[in-house]
């Protein structure tokens, strides 16, 4: 982690730099990258979002590297690396004039994390960018809670919870969506993790506030 927080660094201050017109050193940022360890999901999860920042830094951010960043954290169970990920993810779509539909989408994803996390200066960041790309970041109609669940889960979780909200045991959800026992039980540790629940009766409950039922 402290390797990507290197390589951040290094964006951040090229950003500035080229806000004065001056200079940007590629050199620290790829010295960094080459110490990352091999292998370990975790490790490479921050590779890609180090990968990720280097494009930053050489002002030809890429989005699509920062997807790949959030889909790794996402599988970790990580939702702030993953909500980072999409807040640039997003910022990149919107300077590149690319699929703006998608740009909102991954700022809201961004939003929402940040919401439920408590994560304040993350949570401003994606305000500020959304502000200056005239993004809307509320979904109209849609409880605060909803808008938190929406964002942070997965499609897959939240297939998952709707059908642990029906009352379906791990054996018939694995049937039912046609994956393994122990893929459930992974899903729905990471659902806990996400919706602050720590029982089936409370994630089935936060399943009817945000309109599974």
């Amino acid at each position: 982690m402290l390797l990507w927080l290197g390589v951040r660094a290094e964006a951040d201050r090229a950003e500035a730099a080229r806000a004065h017109r001056q200079p940007v050193d590629l050199a620290r940022a790829d010295a960094l990258l080459a110490a990352f360890p091999d292998g370990g999901a975790d490790a490479l999860a921050h590779r890609e979002l180090a990968l990720a920042e280097r494009g930053r830094l050489a002002d030809s951010p890429d989005a699509a590297c920062w997807r790949a960043a959030a889909d790794r954290f996402d599988g970790l169970g990580e939702p702030y690396p993953a909500a980072y990920a999409r807040l640039r993810e997003a910022e990149a779509l919107l300077a590149h004039g690319g699929d703006r539909p998608t740009a909102t989408e991954r700022l809201g994803a961004a939003h929402a994390a940040a919401v439920a996390l408590g994560a304040r200066p993350l949570r401003e960041d994606v305000e500020a960018l959304a502000r200056r790309a005239r993004v809307p970041l509320a979904q109209p109609g849609l409880a605060p809670e909803a808008q938190v669940a929406d964002g942070l889960l997965t499609r897959r979780e939240n297939d998952v919870l709707g059908l642990l909200a029906d009352g379906l045991t791990n054996r018939e959800i694995a049937a039912r969506l046609f994956i393994s026992e122990k893929t459930v039980s992974t899903h729905i540790g990471h659902i806990y993790d996400k919706l602050g629940v720590h029982t089936r009766v409370e994630a089935a409950g936060r399943a009817r506030a945000i309109g599974h039922t």
